[in-house]
């Protein structure tokens, strides 16, 4: 990301549904979207200017870089497949977007 560019920056909290306690799972992360399946959570932040794709064990509270590129988001997906925009200036949405195939561990498709 250039320094120009605004990044929207969001905390991800965790709510008991019993008690309604929140607990802090990560900071400042710059996903546009964020994806679980209620074990796993994937989100992106911006880390060194290059955006970086991280799973975190919901469990553990641990973190794991999945994909890392300049300008990578994440903006959707599966547990089995992530959506990732690549910051774009010629796209009028901002991103150039890709799926990442988790299993295949590569961006594998371009899409609209």
């Amino acid at each position: 990301y250039d320094k120009t560019e605004k990044m929207k920056v969001r905390n991800i909290m965790q709510i008991s549904k019993s008690t309604g306690e929140t607990t802090s799972l990560v900071k400042k992360v710059t996903s546009e979207k964020v994806v679980t399946n209620g074990k796993q959570l994937y989100y992106s932040k911006n880390v060194n200017n290059k955006g970086v794709v991280y799973r975190l064990d919901i469990s553990t509270g641990k973190s794991k870089k999945v994909i890392s590129g300049k300008g990578y988001v994440l903006l959707g997906g599966t547990d089995k497949e992530l959506y990732i925009g690549v910051s774009s200036a010629k796209n009028k949405s901002g991103y150039d977007k890709y799926t990442y195939n988790l299993k295949a561990k590569k961006l594998i498709t371009v899409y609209d």
